[in-house]
């Protein structure tokens, strides 16, 4: 099955929305939290899964109503063929009954050419970032422990 295809049939199985915890940690104490994340989670043979993304923001601006940003994604390690996601993620919302962060979530394959799509549609270049870092997994639940650069 192509790799494509299968992330497609992951993405069915998933409802589209993601409860969102965010944080920093200064570099000298990441590997204290990537240790305890491997003793809880799935990783215990310790292999962990290890993920080097780039992603490029488009945002699509309307007068007198709220900006739509669409998410642009793919992993910088697959080149030359890599696989493109497009992403829409919502404005958080606080789930006050688990006091954290919810946001629904679209998540989908798309081509490489879905960039200058994008700039067709109308949407504009807002920023981009790369994301180096490593997942952690416990059941259904994904957990990323990342760099963000410019």
């Amino acid at each position: 099955m192509d790799p494509a295809q299968i992330l497609l049939t992951q993405n069915r199985a998933f409802p589209s929305l993601e409860y969102v915890l965010q944080g920093s940690i200064q570099d000298d104490s990441v590997h204290l939290l990537k240790a305890r994340l491997q003793g809880l989670c799935d990783n215990i043979t310790g292999e962990v899964e290890q993920f080097d993304d780039h992603e490029i923001v488009y945002t699509l601006r309307i007068p007198g109503a709220s900006n739509v940003s669409l998410r642009v994604r793919y992993a910088i390690d697959d080149i030359p063929n890599p696989i493109y996601h497009l992403r829409y993620v919502a404005s958080a919302e606080l789930d006050k009954s688990q006091s954290v962060s919810v946001r629904q979530f679209h998540d989908c394959c798309v081509t490489k050419n879905i960039q200058a799509f994008l700039q067709d549609l109308g949407f504009a270049y807002d920023h981009e970032f790369f994301a180096k870092g490593d997942i952690f997994r416990k059941g259904r639940m994904k957990i990323t422990v990342a760099k963000i650069s410019t």
